[in-house]
């Protein structure tokens, strides 16, 4: 039973953090949507900063969904959850966290160079990003199934 509370206390944290940034995001967007705030296209001219911003954002995007996507699947990481003996569930809170950082912080620069640069590839990247990070939603069902045995 104490096993089960410190899961659902995981689960809840990982899924504030989750809705935290979701939200983060969606706010930003529509703020700076509905908005006309100074930063708007304010690195337009530099060229140079905007290929080596749109190379790494590139790069980062394409190795981190899948990475992100498969990381539990991982042995070594999956065996780690499943051995994990502490009460709250600790591996899967940092595992977790992981996660959804490997796609929400490279969606949130991506936002922000969007309005940055005002060019449209960092906005469908983040949009490509947020889809991804709907794959990870850490629901009771996921976390009880991330820390089992089975490897579906």
């Amino acid at each position: 039973m104490e096993k089960k509370q410190g899961l659902k206390q995981t689960q809840r944290a990982l899924m504030a953090v989750y809705i935290g940034m979701m939200s983060f995001a969606i706010i930003w967007v529509g703020l700076c949507e509905l908005t006309t705030p100074n930063f708007i296209g304010l690195l337009q001219k530099e060229t140079e900063m905007f290929f080596i911003c749109k190379t790494v954002l590139v790069i980062s995007t394409l190795a981190l969904i899948p990475l992100a996507l498969r990381l539990f699947k991982f042995r070594k990481i999956h065996e780690e959850l499943i051995n994990d003996t502490t009460p709250n569930h600790a591996k899967l809170l940092v595992y977790g966290m992981l996660r959804m950082d490997m796609l929400h912080f490279p969606m949130i620069i991506n936002i922000l160079l969007y309005y940055f640069f005002m060019e449209p590839g960092f906005g469908y990247m983040a949009i490509v990003l947020f889809l991804s990070s709907l794959f990870i939603v850490p629901t009771m069902k996921r976390c009880e199934a991330e820390v089992t045995e089975s490897e579906a």
